[in-house]
């Protein structure tokens, strides 16, 4: 997994579809693509024809619909606009999503990063949001705040030989 923050944007690779869904929390958003796979190829998950509506209340049932659309149909793609400028894209296991809010972006960036198990995250927020480039976090998966240096180290270094944004 790589991890990186430039610019109020968050950039994750190798996580799944639903890590977009704590960003639409309360939040008014627009869903302008969503596509995803049924008997092996690839369709729109969205209503053909109608222009993306803005989601202005009941943001829990659109949240959940997307849930329910990736439990059948496995979301590859998803492009969301936040009133704001803000923005989501998700595509293939890379995501992206623009917050201008950098508390809400660093909280939840945060709790993502716990859910695929990286329990140093906020040491792991501290150190990458300082490189201003994606890191390839997997040295620190598992690894605790107490033993978290070493990892660190090997993050900088391997990205030397990474490309950046």
């Amino acid at each position: 997994m790589f991890f990186g923050v430039k610019d109020c944007t968050a950039y994750m690779h190798s996580v799944d579809a639903t890590c977009v869904l704590p960003f639409l929390r309360g939040r008014d958003f627009k869903i302008d693509e969503m596509t995803g796979m049924k008997d092996g190829e690839e369709i729109n998950l969205l209503w053909e024809g109608e222009a993306p509506l803005w989601v202005r209340n009941n943001h829990e049932v659109e949240i959940n619909g997307i849930l329910e659309e990736d439990d059948m149909n496995s979301i590859n793609n998803l492009l969301i606009d936040f009133d704001n400028g803000d923005f989501i894209n998700y595509s293939y296991g890379v995501f992206a999503v623009r917050c201008a809010d950098m508390v809400r972006l660093k909280t939840i960036c945060i709790k993502l990063l716990e859910q695929y198990s990286y329990f140093a995250a906020e040491s792991i927020w501290a150190f990458v949001i300082e490189q201003n480039e994606q890191m390839p976090i997997y040295f620190v998966q598992c690894v605790e705040e107490s033993n978290i240096e070493e990892g660190l180290i090997r993050m900088l270094a391997s990205t030397k030989e990474e490309p950046e944004y």
